[in-house]
């Protein structure tokens, strides 16, 4: 790793912000709309990007770009601490297994013309997991 102070790496992150922020176009679009969430969804970059671009062009002062910053931070732990565990399994597989190819897999299983085995390669669901889906969370 570089340190900080290296001039390849100054270098680096100024063609990476010029490449991602152009900053004839982010003067231009920061003029109209100094709106450092608004620029993030126009460049498709993250807003902490957006301020330190602002910050670098001078748009903003260091005091400004902190505060913003520590503000951010502060609102991702909080939506991140008040999130829940994760998504649900089975409603995820609903919607990676359509309905229509799941019910064929399940009745040919249920006839006796597909193994388990290959059934259970054909859904990435195994044992139970796959018992549970078809009994319980496949809607009819």
């Amino acid at each position: 790793m570089l340190p900080a102070n290296d001039p390849i790496e100054i270098l680096c992150d100024h063609v990476a912000a010029e490449f991602l922020v152009p900053k004839t176009l982010f003067l231009e679009k920061w003029k109209n709309t100094p709106d450092i969430l608004h620029l993030s969804r126009f460049f498709k970059v993250s807003p902490i990007v957006i301020g330190r671009r602002a910050l670098d062009l001078g748009c903003i002062s260091r005091a400004a770009f902190f505060e913003f910053y520590n503000g951010y931070i502060s609102h991702f732990k909080s939506k991140k601490e008040n999130q829940g565990s994760g998504g649900d399994f089975y409603a995820t597989t609903r919607k990676r297994l359509s309905p229509r190819f799941a019910a064929h897999v399940n009745q040919a299983v249920k006839t006796n013309r597909l193994m388990f085995r290959d059934a259970f390669k054909l859904t990435g669901l195994k044992g139970k997991t796959f018992s549970t889906f078809f009994d319980s969370h496949l809607i009819r």
